[in-house]
């Protein structure tokens, strides 16, 4: 919604991030939403229908959102085998040794900027 425009000009279309649910969450699961275009009025947002996605695009957006949840659970857990699971499912990765190398490289150059994973 465009900065300054009074509550009054709702209702609007916009894009929007829900969760497949309920479209309530944490700030953890916001990682994980879906993004889908909605009316937004004074009571909240409300999803518009969509239609269903072919196969082939259903599967791929399936693997990918995966990847991301296995990523948060990682992110959440700091447990290192958690993120090699989460690298072992992203598409572009999906081998065991790279997964888990990938891993402790990631661990290690980003070791000030994790403390779940590090504990003093």
């Amino acid at each position: 919604m465009p900065v300054g425009v009074p509550l009054v000009a709702l209702p609007w279309t916009v894009a929007v991030s829900l969760t497949a649910a309920d479209g309530l969450s944490t700030m953890v699961l916001w990682l994980t939403w879906d993004v889908t275009t909605a009316v937004v009025d004074a009571s909240g947002a409300h999803p518009l229908p969509q239609r269903a996605l072919p196969p082939d695009m259903l599967g791929l957006v399936q693997h990918a959102k995966a990847y991301e949840r296995l990523a948060v659970r990682a992110a959440c857990s700091g447990s290192r085998d958690d993120v090699v699971r989460a690298l072992l499912a992203n598409p572009i990765v999906g081998q065991y040794p790279l997964a888990a190398e990938l891993a402790d490289e990631l661990l290690t150059a980003n070791r000030s900027l994790l403390p779940r994973f590090f504990p003093s």
